[in-house]
């Protein structure tokens, strides 16, 4: 607990100190998104003024966190690990305000309605970005994906020509596997079928195991970069929002 209480309070005075050397990122303030989140509670749950004020305090101390998490350049493992905890303490605070099993459980039920309203909005998103894929578009972007690869690996022109077919290929089947919204466990199959095949005519393009390695590990970044993006994204979404 002190472990926690201590990076909590590290956080809060890294915003408070980064506070004037950056802009802050569009995120609502602590105050005011914990106040919309008991009203968003109360508006479901009975609750005296009382435990009003005693969630706005709860939600206050949790919010505050995740500002001095949200406004920070990237997310740690170890930020997670405040997150986990955090959000713990959160609800054992909550379950203790409301005093009943069938409130909190409706409080459960809120919190999570909430939480996969957003994951759906960011879905559609998502969808309607994806719709706009086509041979052209996937063609351009597998010109950068080449472009970006030559920069650290020394490709001939035929070896660039082939790698930019073979992306353009793999991009079009990622968008319409993402596309598909009755995905099956057979799809699923098929497309990890797919992508292993791609990942082995790559292997022969390269006709080097020290350039491939090289791909795989300029890979291997990328997707750690791509899932922190996510994590900061899937970190906002505790926030329960009035829609």
């Amino acid at each position: 607990m002190k472990k926690i209480m201590l990076v909590l309070m590290a956080l809060a005075f890294t915003t408070l100190s980064n506070a004037q050397q950056k802009p802050s990122k569009k995120t609502m303030n602590p105050e005011a998104r914990a106040s919309r989140t008991v009203n968003l509670i109360a508006d479901s749950i009975e609750v005296t003024e009382s435990q009003k004020e005693e969630l706005r305090v709860v939600f206050m101390d949790f919010f505050t966190m995740v500002h001095a998490i949200q406004e920070k350049d990237s997310v740690t493992q170890e930020d997670h690990k405040v997150m986990i905890e955090a959000k713990r303490q959160r609800d054992e605070r909550v379950k203790s305000i409301l005093n009943d099993d069938k409130k909190y459980e409706k409080y459960q039920k809120i919190i999570s309605e909430k939480k996969a309203e957003r994951r759906n909005k960011r879905g559609d998103k998502k969808g309607k970005k994806g719709a706009f894929v086509s041979p052209e578009n996937a063609s351009e972007l597998a010109t950068k994906q080449v472009k970006k690869i030559s920069e650290t690996i020394s490709l001939t022109s035929v070896q660039q020509d082939s790698l930019r077919n073979i992306f353009s290929e793999r991009n079009i089947a990622r968008a319409q596997f993402k596309q598909n919204p009755n995905k099956n466990e057979a799809d699923k199959a098929g497309f990890k079928a797919t992508m292993k095949n791609f990942e082995t005519r790559i292997e022969k393009v390269m006709a080097s195991p020290e350039k491939y390695e090289q791909y795989k590990k300029m890979r291997k970044e990328k997707i750690a970069k791509v899932r922190e993006r996510r994590n900061q994204i899937n970190k906002t979404e505790e926030e329960p929002t009035q829609d």
